[in-house]
């Protein structure tokens, strides 16, 4: 081989390096959020303050719905789009009170996080999970665990969602699919 042959090896690998190089930035600066939902307490949340202790809105149980941005750019969420879906229902924001949504920055900043929060009550009756109050015996209780997809969209239409989240009637809890 002469220097003609490895100047063409050379600039074959070089190409085919650059590539590679843009093809991983583009999936570095990359959209990406990660949904979590948990069980929590009207107490816990942002914003509880001494009106709603009198009205008995702290032993109130909720559904809390954490976003974080772990992707290269920031996100602009759409506050109007969040949804849970589960026993064949889809809840949206305009159905019901929601909690939260006056503390959504805008943009949602690369590393930032903000919890939005549905009660707990709430999302019982409006997926109709008391049709599932027949189950709920030791015998039957598997038929209880209710799947839930959880998301919301961007400004552009992009959603983002997870559906690794179960709702165990049975028990009143969340629970997460490994």
């Amino acid at each position: 081989m002469d220097v003609k042959d490895w100047a063409s090896i050379a600039g074959v690998l070089g190409f085919f390096i650059s590539v590679a190089t843009f093809i991983l930035t583009r999936i570095e600066r990359r959209k990406n959020v990660i949904v979590e939902v948990f069980k929590g307490d009207y107490s816990t949340f942002q914003g509880f303050d001494k009106e709603d202790e009198a009205n008995g809105l702290e032993s109130e149980e909720i559904i809390k719905i954490r976003l974080t941005n772990i992707g290269g750019s920031p996100i602009i969420v759409n506050p109007e789009s969040f949804f849970v879906r589960g026993n064949s229902k889809e809840i949206k924001v305009y159905d019901t009170d929601w909690l939260g949504f006056e503390k959504i920055p805008s943009p949602l900043q690369v590393g930032g996080s903000v919890e939005v929060a549905i009660f707990l009550d709430t999302l019982e009756k409006m997926l109709n999970l008391e049709l599932l109050n027949k189950y709920a015996n030791p015998e039957e209780h598997e038929k209880t665990i209710v799947p839930l997809e959880v998301g919301f969209k961007d400004h552009k239409g992009r959603t983002f969602k997870t559906r690794t989240f179960k709702y165990f009637y049975y028990v009143g809890e969340i629970g997460r699919d490994r």
